[in-house]
C-alpha cells in the first residue's frame, strides 16, 4: 500500500510541475522603424560571412533558404537583453559551411556567430561585441 501512495505521490507531482518543464517560449517580434529591418540584417551577415569565411551566402539569401528571427538575444545564448537578429542559413543549402549569426537589432553589430564546416565536421564560433 505505501508503495502505491508514493507511486501516485510521484505522479502527481510530475503532473503538477509538468508545465514548469516546458519553460519560457522564444519571443518573436517586428522590429521597431528605429531598428534593423530583415533585408538590413540580411546584407549584414552577407557581408560579414564573405569576409570572415571568403563564403558567399547571398545565392542563399535570395533562394530564400534562411531563416531570419527577431526578439531578445538572451534567448540565443547571446550575453544581451536588447533585441537581435538570428539568422541562419538551413542546412541543406549548398554551401560549404552551415552558418548562424546574431545581429544586435538596433546598431547592427555582430554579437555572436557560429558555423560548421560540413566536410571537415568541425564547428567555430565566436563571440564578436556586447553592446
Amino acid at each position: 500500500m505505501r508503495k502505491i501512495l508514493s507511486i501516485i505521490c510521484v505522479l502527481c507531482c510530475l503532473f503538477l510541475f509538468s508545465g514548469a518543464a516546458i519553460g519560457d517560449t522564444d519571443i518573436y517580434h517586428t522590429p521597431t522603424k528605429e531598428q534593423l529591418s530583415e533585408s538590413e540584417a540580411l546584407k549584414v551577415a552577407t557581408a560579414f560571412w564573405l569576409e570572415l569565411c571568403s563564403v558567399d551566402i547571398s545565392e542563399e539569401i535570395d533562394a530564400g533558404n534562411y531563416t531570419a528571427l527577431f526578439g531578445p538575444g538572451y534567448q540565443w545564448g547571446a550575453n544581451t537583453e536588447d533585441d537581435c537578429w538570428i539568422i541562419e542559413i538551413n542546412m541543406s543549402a549548398d554551401i560549404s559551411i552551415q552558418p548562424w549569426i546574431i545581429i544586435h537589432g538596433t546598431s547592427g553589430h555582430v554579437v555572436y556567430w557560429q558555423y560548421e564546416d560540413k566536410e571537415a565536421k568541425i564547428s567555430y564560433f565566436g563571440l564578436l561585441r556586447n553592446e
